[in-house]
């Protein structure tokens, strides 16, 4: 039986040095970066993690800023793990939906080899999902793609396949 972990947040270097600053512009970054329970990992650091508890592959992705350049820094790190460890980890890229230029980035990912987008994170990235004015675009490329949706809910998070295999 193989071991997936689906919920994993990777950082580049820069981003972990950089939080502070980045937390100013970003605020549920900061928020969230400030808490009690919240781990910083590179991908080095999640596959020694996952070689300490067994996990066969590993889902990462970044962080979901409001910035989509701050986002596609995190979506080519990512990349560049899953090239690394193309067996270990799958990736997903990270966009900020109502932000110009997200269905492109979207596009991208996937031809890159990601297989996801997410997480998407609605109230930090003031966003509403029940508004198709602003989902139907990223949801339209991330579907043209191939690739699934992940949402943070809360403390409930819902995959929304949208015809990819895993």
């Amino acid at each position: 039986m193989m071991i997936i972990d689906t919920h994993v947040h990777v950082y580049p270097p820069d981003v972990i040095q950089d939080f502070e600053k980045i937390s100013e512009r970003e605020d549920y970054f900061g928020l969230l970066s400030h808490g009690k329970v919240h781990k910083w990992a590179t991908i080095e650091d999640v596959i020694v993690q996952m070689d300490e508890d067994d996990i066969d592959q590993s889902w990462i992705f970044g962080f979901a800023f409001k910035d989509l350049e701050l986002c596609r820094h995190c979506n080519n790190y990512v990349i560049e793990g899953i090239k690394k460890y193309p067996d270990r980890l799958k990736g997903f890229a990270v966009v900020p939906p109502l932000a110009r230029g997200s269905e492109e980035e979207i596009l991208r990912c996937a031809d890159e080899g990601l297989i996801g987008v997410g997480e998407l994170f609605p109230g930090g990235q003031h966003f509403n999902i029940d508004d198709v004015r602003q989902t139907w675009r990223f949801v339209g490329a991330s579907q043209e793609a191939g690739m699934t949706l992940l949402f943070h809910t809360a403390n409930l998070l819902a995959m929304i396949i949208l015809g990819r295999e895993m």
